[in-house]
């Protein structure tokens, strides 16, 4: 979730809530994930794990946020909207 850093300093900045849950088994320090290339348990993840890992997190909020995701974060986000999870979804290059 590091890489979204700027974008949640920005929308925190114009008073948003901001959230960057991390993607599924990405939770630990760069360096630690880098030793355990190649993972076995990401090489098992699939769309319908990392859509229903996001989908959980959403729903434990007070209101549907507006989504945003990148690359494959694009598709679910899009997914998941159109399960009617989100407010709104930004999609970057998915």
């Amino acid at each position: 979730p590091k890489s979204w850093d700027s974008w949640s300093k920005y929308f925190k900045e114009k008073g948003f809530k901001v959230y960057s849950p991390s993607y599924p088994l990405h939770d630990l320090d760069a360096e630690v994930l880098r030793k355990k290339h190649p993972d076995k348990e990401l090489a098992k993840l699939t769309f319908a794990k990392v859509k229903a890992h996001y989908k959980e997190f959403i729903e434990k909020l007070d209101e549907k946020p507006i989504l945003i995701g990148h690359s494959m974060g694009g598709l679910v986000v899009q997914s998941l909207l159109n399960d009617n999870i989100g407010a709104g979804a930004i999609a970057l290059s998915s």
